[in-house]
Parts: structure tokens; C-alpha cells; sequence
């Protein structure tokens, strides 16, 4: 028996037809899922974080005493050799102009012997024998940093302890 177009499925389909599909049950899974995982979730986060350590907060920090304390920490290391010399002066001449910068009105951050000088002599409340020894740490720190003359480690420690003691006296003006 031949095949006419009225024995065919509508169409056209040929061999087993696909089983129908219930979206509304598909759309119950769906909903049921996002359920779950939205309870999971939600308990997840209410017991397991409900027990959070609570930060304390840290008090400010004062960058007088900080400065203070890195000089404090920091020791020439052995060996001492040119370029470490020559880091570790710049290290405390830095933390030398910082602090005179905090302290006084004197802009010695970023300023030159040349500039500096002149306004140490004026407004730096040393008294004068403190103060000329202060300004020549600083010659002899920038001829070690910039000029490349030899120290040793000796020197080097009795300068941090000099520039510490500079740096206590600075801070009982304020």
C-alpha cells in the first residue's frame, strides 16, 4: 500500500514523536532550585557570619615618633662598603630634614645645603654649638651620598646616635 499525504503526520514527521515537555513543571524545578540554594545561602551567612571578630581600631599613629623609631631601628650593617654608606647617610639626613620639616617652619625636605643653611642658622631652636654640628652632619652626609667620600660603620653609628638625640631635642621645642 502506497503511502498518500493524508496517512503522513502533520508536517511531515516521520518515525516516533518527541514526548511533550511540561514547561510548568520545568518553571516549579527552576523555582523550588533558587529556592534551596537562596535558603542555603541565607543560613550559610546567618550562622557562619553571625560570629565575626570585631576590629578594634588602631589609634593613629604619630609620624614624629615614627620617624623617631626608624632611626631608632636602624643599624649600619656589616660589611660596610660605599654604596651601603652612602644609603645609610642618605637614610638619616632624610629622616633628619623630615622631622625639622615637621617640627619647625623650615622647608628642609627638599632643600639644598645652600638653601638650608641659612634658615637652620635662623629659625632651628638648637642651641648654637647643636646646631652647627647638625648642619655639618648634613655637609658630611651629602659629600658621602653625593661625592662617594669613604665611612666606615663606626662613624656611621655614632651618627644615628647623634641624629637621635638632635631629633629628642627637636621634638621637646614643640
Amino acid at each position: 500500500m502506497s503511502e498518500t499525504t493524508s496517512d503522513l503526520p502533520p508536517h511531515g514527521m516521520r518515525g516516533p514523536a518527541a514526548a511533550h515537555l511540561r514547561y510548568d513543571l520545568w518553571a516549579l524545578y527552576a523555582v523550588v532550585l533558587f529556592g534551596v540554594l537562596f535558603l542555603g545561602y541565607w543560613v550559610f551567612t546567618r550562622f557562619n557570619l553571625s560570629k565575626e571578630t570585631k576590629l578594634t581600631p588602631t589609634p593613629p599613629t604619630d609620624p614624629v615618633r615614627d620617624l623617631i623609631r626608624q632611626v631608632r631601628d636602624a643599624h649600619p650593617s656589616a660589611p660596610f662598603s660605599t654604596p651601603q654608606a652612602e644609603e645609610y647617610f642618605y637614610f638619616l639626613s632624610s629622616r633628619l630634614r623630615q622631622l625639622i620639616e615637621k617640627v619647625t617652619p623650615i622647608p628642609a625636605a627638599e632643600a639644598t645645603m645652600t638653601e638650608l643653611k641659612p634658615l637652620l642658622i635662623e629659625k632651628l631652636p638648637l642651641v648654637p654649638s647643636d646646631r652647627d654640628s647638625l648642619i655639618s652632619f648634613l655637609d658630611r652626609a651629602d659629600q658621602i651620598k653625593y661625592a662617594g667620600l669613604p665611612a666606615d660603620q663606626n662613624e656611621a653609628e655614632q651618627a644615628r646616635e647623634k641624629v637621635l638625640e638632635w631629633m629628642l631635642q627637636l621634638t621637646r621645642t614643640i
